[in-house]
């Protein structure tokens, strides 16, 4: 009789990597197993070298995968996945390695953009419940304000839901390029100052009509 072996199986949260990180989860690689091939969203690699001489700034999707044993790493906006076929000491030892290196570069909270639509979604729900309220339905600017605010957030949440795909998740730069958290998503930033912009107009208008009227 032969007990079969158990896959490794462990979701970690959002990363956010820089060179020198995957520089890292490749030495674990190479020391620790035959072969290993990195893929993005457009390339199958051979080495963190070839990475580097990509045209791209950062990445949304990394895999790495080795042979002798077989271990697996998806690294995506959404989550972080290490996968491991066999059970047994080496490859156990090797997801621990990889475990601890990725722990330690958990994306911070403001970046995660499943966690904020999930909280974002709770809010929604929130406002739909206070908006069937006597109290704010016979207010009108009450009533349009909460129904701006269900409208803005359905669409952030939505944005959050299709977009967050192309958060990055690698940098390919030193983490001594860093550069503020502000800086490098001032798109974003922008985009969310001119939605809130117009749903103030759009409600102010509201408000002007039904005052008019």
């Amino acid at each position: 009789m032969k007990k079969l072996s158990q896959p490794i199986s462990i979701f970690l949260s959002p990363v956010q990597l820089f060179i020198e990180d995957m520089e890292l989860l490749e030495k674990v690689y190479k020391d620790n197993c035959e072969s290993c091939t990195i893929c993005t969203e457009e390339y199958e690699l051979e080495s963190i070298e070839e990475l580097k001489q990509l045209d791209v700034k950062t990445l949304s999707l990394v895999e790495l995968n080795s042979r002798h044993p077989y271990i697996s790493l998806v690294i995506s906006s959404e989550y972080t996945m290490i996968f491991s076929l066999e059970h047994d000491v080496k490859s156990t030892g090797i997801v621990t390695k990889l475990k601890d290196i990725l722990t330690s570069r958990r994306s911070p909270f403001l970046y995660s953009a499943s966690t904020w639509s999930w909280i974002i979604g709770g809010c929604t729900i929130i406002l739909m419940f206070f908006s069937f309220q006597d109290f704010i339905l016979s207010n009108k600017t009450v009533s349009f304000t909460v129904l701006g605010l269900e409208l803005l957030s359905l669409i952030v949440q939505a944005f959050l839901r299709f977009g967050n795909a192309k958060f990055p998740v690698a940098y390919l730069k030193s983490k001594n390029d860093k550069r503020n958290f502000f800086l490098e998503h001032k798109n974003l930033f922008i985009a969310g100052v001119i939605t809130l912009i117009v749903q103030l107009l759009f409600l102010w208008i509201k408000e002007r009509i039904f005052i008019g009227v």
